[in-house]
C-alpha cells in the first residue's frame, strides 16, 4: 500500500499521469499500445495497483494491452490526487512524443475561445486611468465644498493650496502644497492642516 508521494520509476505510468488532462483517452490508449509491449503495460498495471492497493484484474483477451491502459487511465482519474505517488521516467527515450496528431484541436480552440471570452471582460472591467483622474477631481472638489462648508477658518488660499496639490498627485496621496507642507485629503477633509 502507499504512503503519500511515493516516488514510482515506471515510463508507461509517468506517460499516462502527464498526459491526461492533455490528450483523450483514445489517443493516449493508441499511444501506449503502439510504443510500449503488452508486458511493459501489464508491469505499470500491477504497479500502480499494488501501490494503491487494490485488487488487481487479468485480461485474458486480444486486446489485453488496451483494456490495462484503460484500467489505468481509469485508477489514474478515479483516485484522489494525493493519494496518488509521483511516476517518474528513468529512460526519456522510451516516453513517445506527443504529435499534432494526436491533440484534440476542437478542444484547444474551445479553451482559446473561453480564454479570450474571460481577457475581454477583464477589459470591461478595469477602470480606466482617464476614470481615475475623474474621481480624484470629484474628490477634490467634494473635499473643497466640505472644507467652505464646515470650516469657517477655511480660507480662499487653502482652498487654491488643495487645487495646486491636487495637480502635484504623486500617486502616495500626499499633497505638496507651494509653502512645501505635506497634507493629505484626509487631513484636509478633518480640518487638520498645518
Amino acid at each position: 500500500m502507499s504512503t503519500e508521494n511515493d516516488i514510482i520509476i515506471n515510463e508507461v505510468l509517468c506517460y499516462i499521469s502527464n498526459r491526461i488532462d492533455v490528450i483523450d483517452e483514445q489517443a493516449i490508449t493508441q499511444i501506449c499500445t503502439t510504443s510500449f509491449s503488452e508486458k511493459v503495460i501489464e508491469n505499470a498495471k500491477t504497479r500502480i495497483y499494488e501501490n494503491l492497493g487494490t485488487r488487481i484484474t487479468t485480461r485474458k483477451e486480444d486486446s489485453r494491452s488496451v483494456k490495462n491502459i484503460e484500467n489505468i487511465i481509469k485508477m489514474l482519474k478515479e483516485t484522489n490526487p494525493d493519494r496518488l505517488p509521483i511516476f517518474v521516467a528513468r529512460d526519456l527515450h522510451k516516453i513517445p512524443p506527443v504529435t499534432f496528431d494526436h491533440l484534440d484541436v476542437t478542444k484547444i480552440l474551445k479553451e482559446l475561445t473561453s480564454l479570450r471570452t474571460e481577457v475581454t471582460q477583464m477589459k470591461l472591467n478595469m477602470i480606466a486611468k482617464s476614470e481615475i483622474t475623474e474621481i480624484q477631481n470629484d474628490m477634490v472638489t467634494i473635499k473643497m465644498k466640505l472644507c467652505n462648508q464646515q470650516n469657517p477658518l477655511c480660507t480662499t488660499k487653502q482652498t487654491d493650496d488643495l487645487q495646486v496639490q491636487h495637480s502635484d498627485y504623486d500617486g502616495s496621496h500626499k499633497k505638496r502644497s507651494e509653502q512645501g507642507a505635506l497634507i493629505t485629503f484626509d487631513k484636509f477633509a478633518n480640518n487638520e492642516i498645518e
